[in-house]
């Protein structure tokens, strides 16, 4: 439950930041912000309701958002804000707005997009893309009721999922999660027009993943079974114009312990 934040900067210096219990503080992707939860004697007998926002420097900003009692974030929104879910329906508070993201299992989420999966009254379950903008939803092809493969989340999978912001691609076209069968676990790629899912590499192991600006390669962390058994920490990716994926990063031969990386992120 120990340990603090460090910032390495592009010459190397490596700065040592004092936000808060790393676990209690939640990163907004793409920015130098972070939201933390207002404590009363650091005790947590109950979940906080007040956060404020917060620098590098560990200062407020002066922003706070007020969330509803029984509601804890799930994570940030990449449009702003946090995602709270409360009596099963997923959320984005900010701090002049709520927004209703949808209920069921949020498998992937833009400023833009929201993909989730939702089941009716038959618990004839599928794949949904809310257009965030309009409102509109529409429903990819297939049925998402069980069979030897499934997908997921990548918030499902631990630290990152919404935090690398990286779920959905920058044209909207396809959206990165989990494939689950009885063997493995591996990163996959959904298009979220004909509901095609494309499995990329052999396992993964932090479910975070990060675009190129104009959406051609996906990066992502190999070196796992998929069920966290760590093999190793290597930066990969996929080109998805050629259908291939190659090495970015390796971890150094003599490297005395294995990189352990916990969330895969970039600079836009």
């Amino acid at each position: 439950y120990g340990g603090t934040y460090r910032v390495i900067d592009d010459d190397g210096s490596i700065r040592q930041h004092d936000l808060g219990e790393p676990w209690e503080v939640i990163w907004q992707a793409g920015t130098d912000k972070f939201w933390r939860p207002v404590l009363e004697d650091d005790v947590w007998y109950d979940d906080p309701t007040l956060f404020e926002q917060i620098d590098l420097a560990g200062q407020p900003t002066g922003t706070t958002l007020e969330l509803p009692t029984e509601a804890w974030p799930q994570g940030t929104d990449p449009g702003g804000g946090l995602l709270v879910e409360r009596s099963g329906k997923l959320y984005s508070v900010d701090e002049s707005s709520i927004e209703l993201i949808g209920a069921g299992d949020l498998i992937a989420l833009s400023s833009e997009l929201a993909v989730r999966r939702d089941c009716d009254d038959q618990l004839r379950c599928g794949l949904f893309v809310t257009d965030r903008r309009t409102g509109e939803v529409s429903r990819l092809p297939g049925d998402e009721s069980g069979g030897p493969r499934r997908i997921e989340g990548l918030s499902n999978w631990g630290w990152g999922g919404w935090q690398s912001g990286g779920s959905v691609s920058p044209d909207g076209s396809l959206c990165a999660m989990v494939v689950i069968t009885e063997e493995y676990a591996t990163l996959g790629l959904l298009d979220l027009r004909s509901g095609e899912v494309t499995e990329v590499g052999e396992g993964f192991w932090v479910p975070s993943v990060v675009w190129s600006p104009d959406g051609r390669l996906v990066f992502f962390l190999d070196g796992s079974d998929g069920f966290g058994s760590y093999e190793g920490g290597n930066l990969n990716a996929y080109d998805r114009r050629s259908g291939e994926t190659f090495p970015v990063l390796s971890e150094p031969p003599d490297q005395s312990e294995p990189l352990e990386w916990v969330v895969l992120s970039a600079r836009p």
